[in-house]
């Protein structure tokens, strides 16, 4: 469990990953969100624990899932988002004034906000490869419908985070590089059994294709990007790092 009247730990560089937490929680449509579901680790970082209440669209088909610019903007509070339980901030689906957890005004703080920062370039820079071959190596039958879900999501993600001024601000500084680096290094590394995701006659060029990926996020300055959701097949895997607007 994350610990209560201990807020202050999640802004002082006590309690980390919070934001990385919270926006990862939001990309998977988690809906319930609440201690015994997210914790700490031995190192004081937030993990999210339990995901049976993930990819909610797929149940809640009349309830709202868009990630909007609003949305990033407001978190870690929900108003255009449906969320059954969050952080104490809503219990039962009704909004709570303040939570046992977490400060008021968390969302203005730097740590909380380049955590989230952090997060979404991670998703954005998911190569659909990866995400594909992830999905089949644990959903090997009937994962089209994740594939599909996980890759709309994060074009939409990357088009709300492209109107948040903190988000620009992110992608030009040297920690944007970084965690980008970070993330090639785990999507390189990650193995299913002792195969790897990505193979490693493949690798050179994806990396190139996430760098030049990011250094076009860098300079765009806020522009909402055309990102068609790509045709998914089992036989032609393509990068989408540089996505094509024909």
């Amino acid at each position: 469990n994350l610990p209560c009247q201990q807020s202050e730990n999640f802004i002082n560089g006590s309690f980390t990953g919070l934001g990385q937490a919270l926006l990862t929680a939001l990309f998977l449509e988690e809906i319930d969100l609440k201690n015994g579901n997210i914790g700490l680790d031995k190192n004081n970082r937030v993990i999210k624990i339990d995901g049976d209440y993930c990819f909610s669209e797929f149940y809640y088909h009349k309830k709202n899932f868009n990630i909007t610019p609003n949305t990033l903007a407001n978190l870690p509070n929900l108003k255009d988002y449906y969320v059954f339980n969050w952080l104490y901030l809503i219990i039962n689906e009704k909004d709570k004034l303040t939570s046992q957890i977490i400060p008021a005004d968390i969302g203005k703080k730097p740590q909380f906000r380049d955590e989230i920062n952090q997060a979404i370039v991670k998703i954005c820079l998911l190569p659909d490869e990866f995400i594909e071959r992830f999905v089949d190596a644990y959903i090997p039958a009937g994962g089209e419908r994740f594939i599909k879900l996980i890759t709309k999501r994060r074009n939409q993600l990357l088009s709300s985070a492209l109107q948040n001024e903190s988000f620009n601000d992110y992608l030009k500084k040297p920690q944007a590089l970084s965690d980008s680096k970070a993330l090639w290094a785990h999507i390189k590394s990650f193995q299913t059994g002792k195969s790897f995701i990505i193979a490693p006659d493949k690798q050179a060029s994806l990396e190139q294709a996430l760098t030049q990926r990011l250094t076009l996020l860098s300079l765009s300055d806020g522009i909402k990007p055309v990102l068609p959701t790509p045709v998914i097949t089992k036989t032609n895997h393509r990068s989408p790092l540089i996505h094509s607007t024909e």
